[in-house]
């Protein structure tokens, strides 16, 4: 995968956070099948695109709530997550602690 390559599917993540993004349509920006996409991605980035696209509205996820006052489950919403309950346990697991604990944390 060329950083090229890299970039536009790191602009396209951004662009389309709050929306389902597919495999398919991150192999598409690159002009791979989605065997030869998830190959070089792995490679490039040592983790899947899944992992790394969680990971992503993670981080965007910790500068909203230490930045910002929304409700835990507009801001769950707003970089991706499917509930709130799937951005906590995300969060948890990542983080070690609840999204709300590291809110209170950071203030």
């Amino acid at each position: 995968m060329s950083s090229g390559d890299f970039q536009r599917v790191r602009d396209y993540c951004y662009a389309n956070l709050a929306e389902p993004v597919t495999l398919q349509q991150l192999a598409a920006l690159c002009q791979l099948s989605q065997f030869q996409f998830l190959r070089r991605f792995s490679q490039h980035t040592g983790m899947t695109p899944h992992a790394w696209l969680t990971r992503l509205r993670l981080e965007i996820a910790c500068g909203l709530l230490a930045h910002e006052n929304k409700q835990i489950a507009a801001l769950a919403a707003a970089v991706g997550f499917y509930d709130q309950s799937h951005f906590n346990r995300a969060f948890r697991q990542a983080y070690g602690v609840t999204p709300s604990v590291y809110r209170s944390a950071k203030a």
